[in-house]
């Protein structure tokens, strides 16, 4: 399958229109608030729009591609933002509730909590505000999301739950084609659609003892993760998932085939020493990724383990 992308300029959700119905809203919100209440207790839109205003600066990066925006002590944006607006959502009146519950939504989509979102996004359709009828849209995307990405309580076995992860897949392709949705969507699926692959893969690996070819599948669908998902922003952390599979298997093998052993076959384990290597040491050259320090440290300790091994295998 290959997947077309479009610049995230087309078709995005109109966050221009957005921020100008947040800033109206709120002034007309204030306005209103002081004609009810005296000079001395005005309503604190500037909190608000403090917090709108940052929220908005994060929500137009590609969360596929970029990695989620952080506050001044390197917090989570949307994580921060969201608590901030429940605290506003405490003290301040009906005047604001449009506004905070929008921003609450999309704090929750950006978090994958697709439920909640839909919860965030309908009372803003119910409020009758300005924001309902881009609401009522965004509303249908999170619950369509959410209908696929929620996992069945009934697959009891590990066949069934890596049956119901093939069918998440499918159904979230089927969104992204043949026409691709306006942003930030296509980008959410992508990511949902990549945590799937990365769970069938997880658990394909965790039970490679139980499952027939339990081993080369999990292989197969980790290289398939880095394959189908390296223009995202998480390639690093899928090769030392990789990597790890191959570190782990050649572990196990030396356990079993003890090096001091007439057991152990050198080229067996050599042959995973170098997929642990190769997978490592990509993510070790990748300047800016996140997992670069990780994998750097993976590489040394596997320098460490490989030297050990080699000196009981002779």
């Amino acid at each position: 399958m290959q997947i077309h992308h479009r610049p995230p300029h087309r078709g995005r959700i109109r966050t221009g229109r957005l921020a100008a119905a947040f800033v109206l809203a709120a002034l007309q919100a204030s306005s209103a608030g002081c004609a009810r209440k005296p000079p001395a207790e005005p309503y604190p839109h500037e909190s608000v729009l403090a917090v709108i205003a940052e929220l908005r600066i994060h929500l137009l990066f590609d969360p596929y591609r970029a990695v989620p925006g952080q506050d001044l002590e390197g917090r989570n944006i949307f994580r921060v933002s969201l608590a901030r607006l429940n605290e506003l959502d405490q003290i301040l009146g009906e005047d604001y509730a449009d506004i905070i519950a929008f921003g609450q939504a999309e704090c929750f989509e950006r978090l994958t909590e697709w439920d909640a979102a839909s919860v965030s996004f309908g009372r803003v359709v119910q409020s009758g505000s300005s924001l309902s009828e881009e609401a009522a849209i965004r509303l249908k995307w999170a619950e369509r999301i959410a209908d696929i990405t929620s996992e069945r309580e009934d697959a009891m076995t590990i066949e069934s739950y890596l049956n119901q992860l093939a069918s998440i897949q499918a159904r979230l392709i089927n969104l992204l084609e043949p026409d691709e949705p306006v942003f930030p969507y296509a980008s959410l699926l992508r990511v949902e659609l990549e945590r799937a692959r990365e769970k069938e893969a997880l658990m394909l690996f965790r039970n490679r003892y139980t499952i027939a070819e339990g081993s080369d599948r999990a292989i197969e669908a980790a290289r398939e993760l880095i394959e189908r998902h390296a223009d995202g922003r998480r390639d690093g952390e899928h090769r030392l998932l990789l990597g790890g599979f191959y570190a782990d298997l050649a572990g196990d093998y030396a356990r079993l085939n003890p090096p001091a052993t007439a057991l152990f076959e050198s080229s067996i384990w050599e042959s995973y020493i170098a997929g642990a290597r190769e997978q490592f040491a990509i993510a070790a050259r990748a300047d800016g990724d996140p997992a670069k320090p990780e994998a750097q440290a993976r590489l040394r300790a596997l320098d460490a383990y490989t030297q050990r091994t080699l000196n009981e295998a002779r």
